[in-house]
C-alpha cells in the first residue's frame, strides 16, 4: 500500500475486519448539469479517464494488516442512470438527496474492481446531476475533484470541443511519495514518541449515550458562516502573526479547548495534502495525517496560543510520516495490537475545507449540487455514560470518530462541525460553534485577553466536572 492508503485501511480494518470497503467512507462531489447531456458521450469520457489515472483500476487482492493492491489493465465503466423525472418535485426533491447521500456514503467490495462509481442522475430533459464517489481507500478529497474536472475534459475532447489532456503521472509510479527511511525515519519516529505519548485517554467533549435509539452510523453537520468582519479580522490576526488563517482558526479552537476543559495538553488531529508538484495532478490517496500536540500555560493569551500552535503546527509538518510509523513510535503493542486505529492518536479532529473547483462541461451549464441534511435524531432523554473499559469496543471507538470535528475554509469564511447524533445534541454542538466565534473574535480583538478571562456559555462544563467522562 502507498503511505496514504495505511491509516484508512487500519481504521477499516477495525471496524470492519473481513469487509474493509463496508465502512462507506468516501470522496465524492455532485453537480448540476443544464443543458443538452449526450450520456453515451459521458460513458465514453469515462472510459477515456479509466486510460488516464490508474488509480481508477486499483484493487485490492489481499487482506489481513498489510495487504496487497495491483492496477489493472482495465475495468468496467461504472455508470449508473436513475430517471427522477416523472416524480413530483417535492418528493423529486427528497429522492434526490437519499441518492446524492446513498452515494457519499456507499460501501465498496475493495477485492472487486473498479473501487469508485459515477452515478447520473436526470431529473428533466435538460437537467441532469452528477455525482462521483471514489473509496477513500483509493483516492483522497483532491482526487474526487480531479476525476470531475477530468471527466469534463474527455466529455469535451469527446465532442471535439477541446484537445485531449497530456498524459499524467500514474499513482503506481508516485504513490510511494511520503514513504520515509533511514534517518528521517528515526528523527520521525522519535518525535511523535515525544509528542503523542502519553495518549489521550479522556474524551474532550461531554457526551450522551443513545446508541440504543440513534443509529450510531448517522453524521449530522452544522455549518457557520462568518460575518464579513470576522473573515476580515482572522485574516488581519493571520498576517500580524505571519500564519495563515486556517492556523488561526486552529489556534482560537485550541484556546476554546483550553478554556472550556481546563486541560492544558490536548493533541489535535489534522491533515496534509502529501502532494507537491509531482502529484499535483494524479489521482490517488496521497493524505498525510498530522497531530498537533500542545501543552498551554494556565495564564496563556489568545496570541501565545496562536504562536503555540502555528510553531507546534510546522514541527509536525516537517515529520509528517506515514501511520504505522507514527502508531509504532507512539504505542509500543501497535504491532501487537493492530487493527489499532488513528482515533487512539488524537483528542479531537479539525482540518481544512478544499475549496470549490467547479469542472467545466462543454455545451453545459455547470452549478454545484449540495445535499440536504438528513433528518435529525429523534428526540430523546439522554443521560451521560462513562467510557468503561468493559464497553465492547466498537462503541468507544463510534463515539470517539463521531466525536464533534470541525472542516475549516482555507480562505477563513466559516467551518462546518459534523457530529454523531447518538452522541452529541445540536444544543450541544449549536453552543459550541456560538462559544468558538465569540473566541475567534477576542483572538483578532482582544489578543492579549488570558484563557482565564474568557466566558463561555453555561451548559459547556470542563472535564470532570458533572457531564464529564472517565478514562477509556
Amino acid at each position: 500500500m502507498a503511505p496514504g492508503q495505511e491509516m484508512l485501511w487500519e481504521f477499516a480494518r477495525s471496524l470492519f475486519p473481513d469487509r474493509p470497503g463496508a465502512l462507506g467512507i468516501n470522496a465524492a462531489e455532485a453537480v448540476s448539469l443544464r443543458g443538452p447531456l449526450d450520456v453515451p458521450r459521458l460513458r465514453a469520457a469515462m472510459a477515456d479517464l479509466i486510460a488516464r489515472h490508474d488509480a481508477l483500476r486499483l484493487v485490492f487482492v489481499s487482506g489481513g494488516d498489510d495487504p496487497s493492491i495491483r492496477f489493472l489493465d482495465d475495468v468496467p465503466v461504472p455508470l449508473s442512470v436513475t430517471d427522477l423525472s416523472g416524480l413530483p418535485a417535492e418528493l423529486r426533491t427528497v429522492r434526490l438527496d437519499e441518492l446524492l447521500r446513498g452515494a457519499e456514503d456507499r460501501p465498496f467490495d475493495v477485492y472487486t474492481a473498479p473501487l469508485w462509481q459515477v452515478r447520473l442522475i436526470r431529473l428533466g430533459d435538460s437537467h441532469h446531476v452528477l455525482a462521483v464517489t471514489l473509496c477513500h481507500l483509493i483516492a483522497d478529497g483532491r482526487s474526487a475533484q480531479l476525476v470531475l474536472r477530468d471527466l469534463g475534459v474527455a466529455y469535451g475532447c469527446r465532442g471535439g470541443a477541446v484537445a485531449p489532456p497530456a498524459p499524467v503521472s500514474g499513482y503506481s509510479t508516485t504513490m510511494d511519495t511520503g514513504r520515509l527511511d533511514g534517518e528521517r525515519a528515526r528523527a520521525a519516529a522519535e518525535y511523535w514518541r515525544d509528542r503523542l505519548r502519553p495518549l489521550p485517554r479522556e474524551e474532550v467533549f461531554p457526551s450522551v449515550d443513545r446508541s440504543a435509539s440513534v443509529d450510531t452510523g448517522i453524521e449530522l453537520r452544522v455549518r457557520v458562516d462568518f460575518p464579513d468582519r470576522v473573515t476580515a479580522g482572522l485574516r488581519h490576526a493571520a498576517a500580524a502573526h505571519r500564519t495563515t488563517p486556517f492556523l488561526v482558526m486552529l489556534g482560537a479552537y485550541r484556546a476554546l479547548l483550553a478554556a472550556s476543559t481546563g486541560r492544558p495538553r490536548t493533541v489535535i488531529g489534522t491533515t496534509t495534502s502529501g502532494r507537491g508538484p509531482r502529484t499535483a495532478e494524479v489521482v490517488g490517496q496521497f493524505t498525510t495525517n498530522t497531530y498537533v500536540a500542545t501543552t498551554v500555560p494556565a495564564d496563556a493569551t489568545l496570541a501565545d496560543v496562536v504562536r503555540l500552535v502555528h510553531g507546534e503546527s510546522a514541527l509536525a509538518i516537517r515529520h509528517a510520516a506515514p501511520y504505522k510509523l507514527v502508531a509504532s513510535a507512539a504505542n509500543d503493542d501497535f504491532s501487537r495490537q493492530r487493527p489499532w486505529p488513528q482515533m487512539n492518536l488524537y483528542d479531537v479532529w479539525f482540518q481544512s475545507d478544499l475549496p470549490p473547483r467547479p469542472p467545466v462541461f462543454a455545451g453545459l451549464t455547470v452549478s454545484p449540487a449540495p445535499v440536504g441534511p438528513p433528518a435529525d435524531a429523534p428526540s430523546a432523554e439522554a443521560v451521560p455514560v462513562p467510557l468503561r473499559p468493559d464497553q465492547p469496543g466498537w462503541l468507544a471507538m463510534t463515539r470517539k470518530r463521531v466525536t464533534p470535528w470541525v472542516l475549516a475554509d482555507t480562505g477563513g469564511t466559516g467551518i462546518t462541525v459534523a457530529y454523531g447524533p447518538a452522541f452529541f445534541d445540536r444544543r450541544q454542538v449549536t453552543d459550541w460553534t456560538r462559544d468558538y466565534v465569540a473566541v475567534l473574535t477576542a483572538l483578532f480583538e482582544e489578543p492579549d485577553r488570558r484563557l482565564t478571562d474568557i466566558r463561555l456559555s453555561a451548559e459547556r462544563r470542563p472535564v470532570g466536572t458533572s457531564g464529564a467522562t472517565a478514562p477509556a
